[in-house]
This record gives structure tokens, sequence and C-alpha cells, in this order.
């Protein structure tokens, strides 16, 4: 099968592959790396299964298009569009099966490397000819004196090789000048190396004429605790904890690219009406901003920014609604999770998915107090698949041992896929059984190539 960019960054650039499996994401362990907007960290999943192919969104914030229409899963033919992001690439040469093929990249413009070198050998061998030949001019010497043709050659070797030398000086140190450039513009982006940002503390309140809206986050290792006091709706919720929310590693990189924790901010005060608190800890730093007004610095509005994203992706509102809007917003997601558990057995990620949407409910309906009674029976749902979801991975954790033992790989491979269907995007579970998979399609790949 054949990928080809028709937009994008990537437009013109084309890839092939054969009975493999391809992700798509952000992430730098994907198959096909995309790292611009609107792409997210693991977007898709392009299979070869049964001497057909077929493309699967993977819980992706945009989704997949295929041929202009949004689509959870599809088959792909050749001539299909499909668009991630702001990219978008054509399908072809698709047949029912064939060898492994290495992916090849065809930049348009691009001088073939063979050709290249051998231009740069037959430059060199011209350069060399009259430094080495003291006949290269075609004129023999009636009377050669053997030590003058001696001389000539000592000093020309030592001019050829003087060159050369020269040459490579200039490169190296021109290659280490970029290298430092860019190691330089990195570090003040970034902050400093390696630092590792430990604690995230988020506070936002405003002040409405009828209203009070604070929403707190505390981002502290693999725990994120949030609180929302909404006056008007009456909503006071508890601590709500979420571990090892997918995303955190993300939005603790979002912060560190900004600079934040190496370079104060200065600002205007601004409104009283909006208040903005930020405490950020990191191994090497602990930086502190309070902000009155509803207007940031642009770091700290991206820093904000990513900080709504991450709330809004474990199931919390960021701003004030009313309770109408959250009961409605609650309800959808309810009465879509009861379609999905109820054909759960039509397909792995149908469980997979009514889980996430019972959690977003019961965090939406949690707030209340007393939470109405929907969130009960959303509670008592969630519980129930989730002990589904824990035993028949506990069966296929079985399987796979079983496939070890008797080394059925293709088996192995089947297993593997259904775990992912069943697993929560970006959760280390997920991201661990990826890697395996991935590590059993580069071992059958290499199979058939000896065959």
């Amino acid at each position: 099968m054949k990928i080809t960019f028709i937009s994008g960054d990537m437009t013109g650039r084309s890839f092939e592959y054969s009975d493999c499996n391809i992700t798509i994401g952000r992430e730098p362990d994907n198959t096909l790396c995309l790292e611009t907007g609107g792409v997210s960290r693991y977007h898709a999943l392009i299979s070869y299964l049964d001497n057909s192919w077929s493309i699967s969104d993977l819980n992706s914030t945009n989704g997949v298009k295929i041929n202009s229409v949004l689509q959870a899963s599809s088959k792909l033919t050749n001539g299909d569009v499909v668009t991630i992001g702001e990219h978008s690439f054509t399908i072809s040469d698709i047949v029912s099966s064939g060898k492994v093929v290495t992916p090849v990249v065809t930049i348009p413009g691009e001088q073939n490397s063979a050709e290249t070198v051998a231009e740069d050998t037959s430059i060199l061998d011209k350069f060399k000819a009259p430094l080495f030949s003291p006949d290269a001019d075609g004129e023999k010497s009636d009377d050669p004196k053997p030590e003058q043709t001696n001389r000539k050659r000592i000093f020309s070797n030592r001019l050829y090789y003087t060159i050369i030398v020269c040459i490579a000086i200039m490169g190296i140190t021109t290659a280490v000048k970029v290298f430092s450039n860019k190691n330089g513009s990195a570090s003040e982006k970034s902050g400093a190396g390696d630092e590792q940002l430990e604690t995230i503390i988020f506070e936002r309140v405003r002040y409405y004429d009828n209203n009070v809206f604070r929403f707190t986050m505390t981002l502290d290792g693999r725990k994120a605790v949030f609180v929302i006091d909404d006056v008007a709706t009456n909503r006071h919720s508890k601590e709500i904890v979420i571990d090892d929310p997918a995303g955190a590693d993300t939005l603790r990189s979002q912060i560190l690219e900004t600079g934040i924790m190496t370079e104060k901010q200065s600002f205007q005060p601004g409104s009283p009406n909006v208040s903005t608190k930020i405490t950020l800890i990191s191994d090497r730093n602990c930086v502190d901003y309070k902000i009155e007004g509803e207007a940031l610095p642009k770091d700290l509005d991206d820093i904000a920014s990513a900080i709504d994203e991450f709330a809004e992706s474990c199931g919390m509102i960021t701003v004030s609604r009313t309770s109408e809007e959250i009961m409605q917003i609650a309800a959808e997601n309810f009465h879509k999770a009861e379609d999905l558990f109820n054909n759960s057995e039509a397909a792995e990620e149908n469980l997979r998915d009514a889980i996430l949407r019972y959690k977003i409910a019961v965090r939406y309906l949690s707030q209340y107090s007393p939470p109405p009674p929907m969130a009960t029976k959303a509670m008592r749902q969630l519980i129930r698949a989730e002990e589904i979801r824990k035993r028949k991975l506990d069966e296929l954790k079985l399987a796979e041992n079983r496939c070890l033992d008797t080394n059925q790989l293709d088996e192995l491979r089947n297993v593997y896929l259904k775990m992912i269907k069943l697993s929560d995007t970006g959760t280390r579970a997920f991201d661990r059984t990826k890697r395996k998979l991935f590590k059993l399609d580069r071992a059958l790949s290499r199979g058939r190539n000896r065959r």
C-alpha cells in the first residue's frame, strides 16, 4: 500500500507499506509521525488483517475523515483520501498480500544520492590529477630530472592533503556552531536541559454579578485533583481525584516549552473580576504567579489553555455553565454509554468507549451536592463495565502467555490488537501493549523476509 500526502507540510512525500500496522500521531514512536496542530498523540491506526487494509480512529480529538466524511473506522480502497488534522493523503497500490517493503520516502526535487557521489568523485579525481601527475598536461619532458620530479610530487601530495584537512576542519567547525546554536535556543525555550516539572497548582476565580465560579487543579506526580465551586448552579464538589490521567506528561512538556521556569513574566494588573494563580514546582526551581484580570501574558495564557484542555479531557468543566447545560451534557454521555455497553460484545472498543462515557457522566453529576439520581445509576454501570473489562483483559493475558509458550505469533498479534482496543488511549497499559505489538510486527516481518 502506498500513502501520498496531498496537503499539509508533508505534501509530495510518499510512503510504502505492506502487511504491517501503521500508527499515526504526534508522538515520535508512531510509524508515521505528524507533529502539526490538530493531530493527537496517538491519532489513528491503519491495520492489515484478512488481506485487507482498514483505518481506525484511536479516540482522537479531531477524528479521522475518509473522503471528507468523519468515521470511527473504515476499510481502505485505492483512491481514498484520508484527512488527519491539517494533513490529507491518498491511498493507492493496495494489493491483497506481498513482501514487506521498507518505507520509501520520495521527496520531489531531491537528487539521487548515487549520482551525487559519482559526481563528487569525478570532481575529486579532476582536482587530484594535476597535483599527482607531473605530465597531466599531456607533454613529456625530454630530459627529466629525478630529484626535481620527486620534489614536485612531494609538494603536490602535501598541498592536496593540506587542502583536504582544511576543508574537513571548516566542515566540522560549521557543524559544531550550528549544533550549539540549536542546543542553545532549545535550552532557552525549554528551561534547562532535562528539567522535570513535578507539581502544577492552578486556581481561577471568576466573579459575576450573581455568581462566583472557582476552578482548582493540582497535578502532583501521577495524580490529578480537581475542585469546582459554582454558586449559581449549586455545584460544590469535593476533591475529584483521577489516578494516572492520560495527557499529564504532555501537559508538563507544554509548560516547560514556554520557558516560564527560567524567565520571570511581567504583566499589568487588570480587572479584579478574574483572579488567576499558577504555581509550578520542578526539581530545580519554583515559580508562583498571581494575576488580576482577564488578559494574561502569552506564556501564561498558553499554560492556562493547556490546563483547560487537560481538565476537559478528564471530564471537568472549567467555566461556569447553567445547571440545565451540565445536566444535558451528563445525560447525553450516559445514554451514549448505555448504547455502547449494550453492544460491547460486537466490538472491544465499544466497552472501552462506554467506560469513558460513564466516567464523564459521573464526574459531571458528582459535582452537585447532593448528586442527582442519575449519578448513582451511572456509577453502578461504570463499576459493572470496569469489572467486565478487567475480566476480559485477564483472559487476554492468559492467552498472551499461551501464545508465547506455543510460539503462535499470528494469534498473539490478534491478542495484542484486542488489548489495545480495550485499553484507554494514552495510559501506560495502552502504550506498553503498543510497544509489544510493534516488536512482534518487526519479528513477523523478518520471518517473512527470510522465507
